[in-house]
């Protein structure tokens, strides 16, 4: 029998640590392993919420979140993609995009420095000073920050002319003198925007001009523009301190409300895309932002963009799309533009039926107002139809005679018909259906469909729609009983009119004794 050897006590110390090691290197690995499956389940439920709810803002923020800790490089990249069709991308979210998004100076930065690298090609400085240009209408008013992309304009040309030879062999080169000058003008539009650096500004101008600087006008210039900056110095200070989300927006809306009052569009829509850079989700915001653009600040580009980015923020907003869809109509655009637009919007998830009704009817007049009635319009008007039935039949199917209540389509597409197209049987068709669909017991329905018959019918039909309304109405049978009889006085004869006597009496004492019956208490 082979012996036993006794083992050492130390190496009995080493194996059972070679153990230890070995069951936590195990646990670890299960560890690591249940994490990563714990986070791709996590994945797996934020890609299937964002499938089912696309337009539920955090999901997308989360999911991205996730997938960049992961390194999942091509799945973000996919995720972005998506979020970015729905929402704008924050600037901590996806940079290279907000420029286009929201208003940024750091990014102002990054895209001249980007072009910067550019300059030696051809055309390559005036495309680095299109850029700055460009910056400093978007940004350079940012009182905060705005300084920065200014200093780093002027930078760029200064080393354009630290390279440019003072003199020549002629005298004073031109070139130079031409990009002091660029320098020089550069300088004085940056004194004419109040920024909270611009004491160090100037006394920069005066090192590099010091002839200019003691110029009477640009000293008035600069004091003119130091006095706004102590103005906007408090509303600064109170966005700086304000923690809370509402605090800050409460502090945004004050600040706006200061730079209306001082009537300069540039500083006013400079204000509100600070504001809606930090309350993106802010529908009211939006909306206010937008209103301003369309009344004073009308300028295409500027206006369609904003909506466009409006949408995308909050597409819950039914308003947002209608004004949208005007804005498009008011700069002639296309048909399938605004056609585009109106599918996004009843595509993008709204619930109530209001919201639903509100952006039918816009379109509804838009394809309205695209018929010329002095013109050949059988295709126009063919539009416009299908469209609108096509709106009545959406509410009614997907909410129900009750809550997707169409009425107010179908008598304005009745009014369309009776009016322009002299289809008086499609009106009639029209406003008997809104009769059959809960508004039978209406008197100012009644009243307006008598209205369009009195007007567009004859007599038979305006008697018939009054004696219908007659035994129809409840909530104001006086006024059917004032109107019946005034038509008979007009237009009947003896019989008619005392026929219509009789039936309003009889009438009236129904419903009186219907009334007696509900308040008789019960015995």
């Amino acid at each position: 029998m082979e012996e036993k050897v006794p083992m050492d006590p130390e190496d009995n110390e080493e194996t059972e640590e070679e153990e230890m090691d070995a069951d936590e290197d195990e646990e670890s690995s299960t560890d690591d392993s249940d994490e990563d499956e714990l986070e791709k389940e996590k994945i797996r439920c934020l890609e299937e919420q964002i499938r089912s709810y696309p337009f539920n803002y955090q999901p997308h923020v989360e999911l991205i979140e996730l997938l960049r800790q992961a390194g999942e490089l091509n799945r973000l990249r996919t995720a972005r993609e998506r979020m970015n069709d729905i929402f704008p991308l924050t600037e901590e979210l996806w940079m290279e995009w907000a420029i286009a998004d929201y208003l940024s100076v750091d990014i102002w930065l990054e895209y001249a420095q980007y072009t910067i690298g550019g300059m030696g090609e051809s055309d390559g400085i005036n495309l680095v000073r299109s850029v700055f240009d460009r910056a400093v209408s978007e940004v350079g008013l940012h009182v905060t920050k705005g300084s920065n992309i200014w200093d780093a304009y002027r930078e760029f040309e200064n080393a354009i002319l630290a390279g440019l030879k003072p003199e020549s062999s002629e005298g004073t080169d031109s070139t130079y003198l031409e990009q002091k000058e660029r320098l020089l003008s550069l300088f004085k539009r940056q004194l004419s925007v109040p920024l909270l650096d611009m004491k160090e500004t100037y006394n920069e101008f005066k090192v590099w001009f010091p002839d200019e600087g003691s110029d009477k006008a640009i000293q008035q210039l600069y004091q003119q523009t130091l006095s706004k900056l102590e103005k906007l110095r408090p509303l600064e200070k109170e966005l700086d301190s304000a923690d809370e989300y509402m605090a800050k927006m409460e502090a945004y809306y004050k600040y706006i409300e200061y730079e209306i009052s001082q009537d300069d569009p540039s500083r006013i829509r400079s204000i509100y895309e600070r504001a809606i850079t930090f309350g993106c989700l802010d529908a009211e915001l939006w909306l206010q932002y937008t209103r301003y653009l369309d009344t004073k600040l009308p300028i295409k580009k500027v206006v369609l963009s904003t909506y466009e980015r409006s949408v995308r923020n909050c597409p819950w907003k039914a308003e947002l799309w209608g004004r949208y869809i005007l804005a498009l109509e008011r700069y002639k655009e296309a048909d399938d533009k605004v056609t585009e637009i109106y599918d996004r919007a009843i595509n993008s998830g709204f619930t109530e039926p209001a919201d639903f009704l509100h952006v039918y009817t816009v379109f509804c007049d838009y394809k309205r107002r695209r018929i010329n009635w002095d013109e050949p319009h059988t295709e126009e008007l063919a539009s416009f139809r299908a469209t609108i039935q096509r709106a009545i039949h959406s509410l009614k199917t997907f909410f129900g005679d009750y809550r997707g209540d169409p009425s107010t389509l179908q008598q304005y597409w009745a009014s369309i018909e009776v009016k322009h197209c002299k289809n008086i049987e499609k009106a009639r068709e029209l406003w008997n259906s809104v009769m059959t669909q809960g508004h039978g017991a209406e008197g100012h329905m009644w009243m307006e469909y008598f209205q369009m018959e009195k007007a567009y019918g004859n007599i038979k039909n305006c008697r018939k729609v009054l004696q219908r309304a007659l035994n129809s109405v409840t909530d104001w049978p006086q006024m059917i009983v004032d109107a019946y009889l005034r038509f008979e006085r007009e237009e009947g004869t003896l019989e008619d009119y005392e026929m219509a006597l009789n039936k309003c009496t009889a009438q009236l004492q129904r419903l009186q004794q219907r009334k007696a019956l509900v308040r008789r208490p019960f015995l």
